[in-house]
């Protein structure tokens, strides 16, 4: 199997000072049909909470590769800022 044939899914999170977004989309078009998800408002520990979105996407990618996930708690998101007191 080529590379660019096996199922990926590509994560990122558009404030995320280490691991860019651009790297993502990068490294996604480097693959025929990676499934790209940059999570809005996220930095880089997009897998830290056990039951939140992104260990969901995962899990539904990990699930049916051939589907695209596309879950509501991903739709959902939207930046989130927090302004020192």
């Amino acid at each position: 199997t080529e590379l660019g044939m096996v199922p990926a899914l590509v994560m990122g999170g558009t404030h995320d000072p280490i691991t860019p977004g651009r790297w993502a989309r990068r490294a996604a078009a480097g693959l025929d049909g990676a499934y790209l998800r940059l999570f809005a408002g996220q930095g880089h520990n997009l897998l830290v909470t056990p039951d939140g979105c992104g260990q969901q996407m995962v899990a539904a990618f990990v699930a049916d590769p051939a589907v695209s996930p596309n879950l509501f708690c991903y739709r959902q998101l939207a930046p989130t800022f927090v302004l020192p007191e």
